[in-house]
């Protein structure tokens, strides 16, 4: 896995992502609601991908892949739904949906590394 830049991704996610949820928090019950859901998808990426580094097998370390990547597709629908809502500008909504592909892209490559390897044994 392309550990230091898949982390720095992420970091990078989550840097960009918390302080703007803050307003869009704040932006009435939609807003709470679309936030909230996505604050916990992005944030679930980074915790299943360091949990992935400290894995007991590869059947856990792929677990924990698949699972950030479905979080990926999560926060890629709640970004989507906040820029129809129109409660980030359209050049945030745009970096975030991104720096997911990026994150999304990385994962999915992981992930088939390992199963190949997997099927090497």
């Amino acid at each position: 896995m392309a550990d230091d830049f898949l982390l720095l991704r992420i970091k990078e996610l989550e840097d960009f992502i918390i302080p703007r949820i803050k307003s869009v928090l704040l932006n009435g019950t939609i807003g709470y609601v679309l936030g909230k859901q996505l604050l916990r998808s992005a944030t679930s990426i980074g915790a299943n991908v360091r949990e992935a580094k400290g894995a007991q097998s590869r059947r856990d370390f792929l677990a924990k892949l698949y699972i950030s990547r479905k979080e990926c597709y999560e926060s890629l629908g709640w970004i989507r739904n906040i820029a129809t809502s129109k409660l980030l500008i359209v050049d945030e909504t745009k970096y975030m949906e991104n720096l997911l592909t990026q994150i999304l892209r990385i994962i999915s490559r992981s992930t088939m590394t390992a199963q190949m390897n997997a099927k090497k044994q």
